[in-house]
C-alpha cells in the first residue's frame, strides 16, 4: 500500500481501470472522473 503514501506527498489522482474496463481518476480531495 505505498500507493497512500506517495498520494499524500504529491495531488496526483490515484488512476485505476473498473471492471467495466473504463478508466478512472480518484482524487484526494473525493472526486472521481473518468478518463475515458
Amino acid at each position: 500500500m505505498f500507493y497512500i503514501s506517495e498520494r499524500m506527498k504529491i495531488n496526483q489522482p490515484l488512476v485505476y481501470i473498473r471492471e467495466d474496463g473504463r478508466t478512472v481518476a480518484e482524487y484526494k480531495d473525493g472526486r472521481v472522473e473518468v478518463v475515458r
